[in-house]
């Protein structure tokens, strides 16, 4: 085979792996979408998060993973929201 049929049979092969907008993660929304204020159903680390905090456990600095989990769940993640804010923005999605 050609070393351009290959490079097709790959691309052919990337192609029906994800579908044509597809995202990398399905469950995180895109800026704009969380900018407009998209709702998604929480996921299971999102509703964690909230138990804990119910039970007492707020964490008490804005980590790298509760970010990710907000932008996973819609909620668009500021330099100044502290971690109850964030928390308290995925409550009213759930």
């Amino acid at each position: 085979m050609s070393s351009r049929a290959n490079d097709l049979v790959e691309d052919e092969d990337e192609d029906a792996s994800s579908p044509a907008g597809a995202r990398e993660n399905p469950g995180e929304l895109d800026d704009a979408e969380a900018s407009a204020g998209a709702l998604v159903p929480l996921t299971a680390e999102a509703q964690d998060i909230i138990s804990k905090a119910d039970d007492g456990g707020i964490p008490m600095f804005k980590s790298a993973n509760l970010e990710r989990i907000a932008r996973e769940n819609g909620v668009p993640v500021t330099a100044d929201m502290t971690p109850n804010e964030i928390i308290d923005e995925l409550r009213r999605r759930a």
